[in-house]
C-alpha cells in the first residue's frame, strides 16, 4: 500500500511540476513582452524628445526671420505687400505679434513719407 501512495503523490508531484513550469514559462514570456514594450516606449520617447528639440529649434529660426524681416524698413508699397504677406504667414493669435506687426508698418509708411 505504500508503494502505490508513493506512486500517487509521484503522479501529483509530476503534475505540480508541469504546471509551474508552464506558470514559469507564462511569467517569462510576460516579463519578454513587458521587456519590448518598455524598449518601444523608450524609444518613442526618444524620438518625440528628439522631434521636441528640433520643433525648438525650428521655432527658433522663424522668431529670428520674423524679427529680421520686422525690423527691415519698406521702401515702397510692395515692401509693404511682403510684410503683409508675412503676417498672414505667421498665424499666431499673439495680439503682441499683431502690435509689433502693426507699428513695423507705421515706421515703415512713416519712413517712406520723409
Amino acid at each position: 500500500m505504500t508503494d502505490k501512495k508513493l506512486l500517487r503523490l509521484e503522479v501529483k508531484l509530476n503534475a505540480a511540476s508541469r504546471r509551474w513550469n508552464k506558470a514559469t514559462a507564462r511569467t517569462a514570456a510576460a516579463e519578454e513582452e513587458e521587456d519590448r514594450a518598455e524598449v518601444e516606449q523608450n524609444r518613442a520617447r526618444t524620438r518625440r524628445e528628439k522631434a521636441e528639440e528640433k520643433e525648438e529649434k525650428r521655432a527658433e529660426a522663424f522668431v529670428r526671420a520674423h524679427d529680421r524681416l520686422m525690423n527691415t524698413r519698406a521702401k515702397s508699397f510692395k515692401g509693404l505687400l511682403v510684410k503683409v504677406r508675412a503676417r498672414e504667414v505667421d498665424y499666431c493669435d499673439d495680439p503682441a505679434l499683431d502690435v509689433e506687426f502693426l507699428k513695423s508698418l507705421v515706421a515703415d509708411i512713416k519712413a517712406t513719407r520723409s
